[in-house]
């Protein structure tokens, strides 16, 4: 999120005076999905998720896909940028107890 704050709407002399950052979270009964949406500037289009050398983004992908066995999508939005994070969620552990 902060870097679509960071980044989406650089101060470049634009006469644009605001944009919008979207941020929704769902939960279902097995997974979490997170999508960040801003109207900004979008990615390069050279941009590739699996090629991004950023340390943020290399952090976040690494504790998305590994840590949390999720998935995580960017692309360009019409206009702006789409991020897509899905987490899957374990069932609550039951314990039973002799009482």
């Amino acid at each position: 999120m902060q870097n679509a704050v960071d980044h989406a709407f650089p101060n470049d002399g634009d006469a644009r005076d605001s944009g919008h950052v979207l941020v929704r979270l769902v939960r279902s009964i097995d997974e979490l999905r997170i999508d960040v949406v801003d109207d900004g500037v979008g990615l390069p289009s050279s941009f590739s998720l699996e090629q991004s050398k950023g340390l943020g983004l290399s952090i976040v992908q690494a504790l998305v896909t590994g840590e949390l066995t999720g998935s995580m999508e960017m692309r360009n939005g019409e206009p702006g940028t789409w991020v897509h994070v899905r987490v899957p969620i374990a069932a609550p552990r039951v314990s039973l107890q002799a009482g």
